[in-house]
């Protein structure tokens, strides 16, 4: 849970974690199952113990999209339709075996109940996250973001295809091929 305690002081974290793990199960997800489905009833949280998921959702030509990753330590949820009662608007699902350490909406607003600060104190962290993520697409440089993406979780060139990990980056297949032939050569440099 380090990704989700950069955003968090010590106090809050350790109340968050300790509630989970209290109440939370441990579920299983095999790749490709889905956390939660598009239009899907939003009534859970979970934190990754083990592997990662793929939020994505589909453009008007019926492609899925990729909006981000959840990987070991990240808060996985459709969180903000959870919070409003809504359908989920994304599709969440595991690219990898991975493992989620859940608690339900009714377990959670008991936390909240109990710790009413932490409500806004998990609504901001995870405004921080996405945040973080997009200043990092619309500013950072392309090999910067790859080298965070995998950075984030080194295996991913092993869970996804080429093309995607292109989409989720911006660009296309060919470029991507390209940025990855030009890392390889710099890295090559760097060791000799």
């Amino acid at each position: 849970m380090d990704t989700f305690n950069r955003f968090m002081r010590r106090e809050e974290y350790d109340v968050l974690c300790a509630f989970i793990k209290e109440h939370g199960i441990l579920k299983e997800y095999k790749k490709e199952a889905y956390f939660i489905a598009m239009g899907a009833h939003a009534c859970k949280l979970g934190i990754v113990l083990k592997g990662c998921f793929r939020y994505y959702t589909y453009d008007a030509e019926g492609r899925n999209s990729t909006i981000t990753y959840g990987f070991v330590g990240d808060v996985v949820s459709s969180y903000s339709c959870m919070m409003m009662n809504c359908p989920s608007v994304v599709c969440i699902d595991a690219l990898d075996d991975s493992e989620v350490i859940e608690i339900t909406y009714s377990q959670l607003m008991e936390l909240y109940q109990e710790y009413p600060q932490l409500r806004a104190v998990i609504a901001e962290v995870l405004l921080l996250q996405r945040w973080k993520e997009n200043i990092e697409i619309k500013s950072g440089s392309l090999h910067g973001r790859y080298q965070s993406l995998k950075e984030r979780c080194p295996r991913i060139e092993q869970l996804i295809s080429q093309k995607e990990i292109a989409s989720f980056l911006g660009i296309t297949p060919e470029y991507f091929s390209n940025l990855r032939k030009k890392l390889t050569l710099e890295e090559a440099k760097d060791i000799s």
